[in-house]
């Protein structure tokens, strides 16, 4: 799966399918609904999904494969921000081009986050 394929280093990418059939994520929305037998868990799931992309938590990747980057500081903000702020030659152009034109994950980011 795409999951264990990653490094350390680059953002965080899942599919939305993979974590909805785990019964570990399942039973936490379980936990937080009064009628777990009729659905309620999978709607708090897709609720939350809907909220972290909303909040720019997470960002939909692919829709064709539903694939989410999770929008951690460490992988993905901090490396956008050092790029854009860098003084580096050599780094010149990919900056004029992020200037240019901002990532569409980062559409949802509050400007609070992406301060360092």
């Amino acid at each position: 799966e795409k999951e264990a394929e990653q490094d350390s280093t680059e953002p965080m990418r899942f599919q939305y399918k993979t974590l909805s059939a785990d019964f570990r994520i399942l039973d936490a929305a379980a936990k937080e609904t009064t009628n777990p037998a009729n659905g309620d868990a999978r709607r708090i799931l897709l609720l939350t999904f809907k909220a972290l992309r909303k909040d720019g938590i997470i960002n939909l990747l692919d829709f064709a494969s539903d694939t989410y980057v999770l929008l951690s500081r460490a992988r993905v903000l901090e490396p956008y921000m050092e790029t854009i702020l860098s003084s580096n030659a050599e780094k010149a152009l990919e900056r004029a081009h992020l200037k240019k034109y901002k990532p569409d994950y980062l559409s949802d980011v509050p400007k609070s986050r992406l301060q360092y």
